[in-house]
């Protein structure tokens, strides 16, 4: 990119790259296919609170490695195949961006990783800082989307920006919870990178692997009585049980035979770690995290539990079945585990990802997603 490209226009506000003094490289990759209708200077996406690709697997903070943020880090990549720039600000910074400028944005997308439906949109919930943030976009409110990860009814709107500035297609969701959202999925970030001759063929042979089992979570507070019995039991079947936790109280993992706490990995370390293991096993929570989707990329089934409020860990991976996916319907059975266990490593599976975090489709929904002038 030409560096004169960054110096603001006579005549104009300078751009969002120019006030911040930093250079975004454009791929070479990036095309006018999808939305060939909206011109070069509009073909640019706002991120308020969410980070590209490179962000992700170069920043370690823990902020930065929730499962929200590995789908949000996705969509940038899927927006930028499209031919469009993205530019990424913080809460901080959207307040002082220009109005002219943001009126250049052909979309802007909130991050808003949080639970709560109703109000939540930034770190600390601040009612003042979110009036001020609708006030800011409600003049072009029909180009904001906003993130949202978890299950929610028909229909339903997030509310943090006034009760009348979302729709349903507003909604932009990770999984295909409801028709009415705009439904873009994610896929497994190392499909970016690695090298095409690396990977796997329709004939290629999985290969049996190592009784090796990597428990689903990073949280100590996730691992209850009744999860370290099911590790426990898997031990003394012969498993060496492997895990990430580095959160709250992981103090029962220092002294545990046949168990290795690996603690703080980057993406990739744990990517590696996947591949060595013979299966994931879910404990109940994290609720529908990336990871066994990751896991199946890298030709590791998943252990997918019924435990809480009588809800499989991740509901969007029942459909998949075996041998990918054991769904455990009692998570008290410890014989059914143990038998699912022992078919994860004498089945060793073939690289697999649903159609809905394939790749592709998540670049062609996304294409979908920009084609239109706004959300409504």
């Amino acid at each position: 990119m030409d560096s004169n490209s960054l110096l603001p226009k006579k005549g104009r506000e300078p751009s969002l790259r120019a006030l911040r003094g930093k250079t975004i490289i454009v791929e070479d990759s990036n095309n006018f296919t999808c939305a060939p209708q909206i011109p070069k200077e509009k073909r640019k996406v706002l991120y308020i609170n969410a980070i590209g690709i490179e962000k992700y697997a170069t920043n370690l903070e823990q902020k930065y490695m929730s499962g929200e943020y590995y789908a949000m880090a996705s969509w940038e990549h899927a927006i930028r195949q499209n031919g469009f720039l993205v530019d990424e600000v913080t809460f901080e910074e959207v307040l002082e961006i220009p109005e002219t400028l943001l009126h250049e944005y052909h979309r802007i997308v909130l991050g808003c990783a949080y639970k709560d439906w109703k109000t939540k949109c930034s770190l600390h919930n601040d009612e003042e800082y979110l009036i001020k943030l609708s006030q800011k976009l409600r003049p072009i409110k029909a180009k904001v989307g906003s993130f949202y990860w978890w299950d929610h009814e028909e229909d339903e709107v997030p509310g943090y920006l006034g009760d009348d500035f979302f729709t349903p297609k507003q909604v932009l969701t990770p999984f295909d919870w409801q028709k009415s959202n705009t439904f873009l999925g994610f896929f497994p970030h190392f499909h970016i990178t690695q090298n095409s001759t690396n990977d796997a063929t329709e004939d290629t042979l999985p290969l049996k692997k190592e009784r090796i089992g990597l428990v689903l979570s990073k949280d100590g507070d996730f691992f209850d009585e009744q999860a370290l019995r099911v590790i426990d039991s898997l031990v003394q079947h012969n498993f060496t049980i492997h895990t990430t936790c580095k959160l709250h109280n992981c103090s029962m993992f220092l002294k545990r035979k046949g168990v290795v706490n690996h603690k703080k990995l980057t993406p990739t370390m744990y990517v590696k770690l996947m591949e060595e293991s013979a299966f994931m096993l879910g404990i109940g929570n994290p609720i529908i995290s990336p990871s066994p989707i990751i896991a199946m990329a890298k030709g590791v089934p998943f252990l997918n539990p019924k435990r809480f409020e009588d809800m499989y860990q991740h509901p969007p991976l029942v459909k998949v079945g075996e041998p990918y996916v054991y769904n455990i319907e009692d998570f008290d059975n410890i014989a059914d585990i143990i038998d699912k266990a022992e078919k994860a490593v004498e089945n060793p599976i073939k690289l697999f990802v649903p159609s809905d975090f394939d790749k592709a489709n998540v670049i062609e929904r996304t294409c979908r997603m920009l084609q239109r002038e706004t959300f409504i």
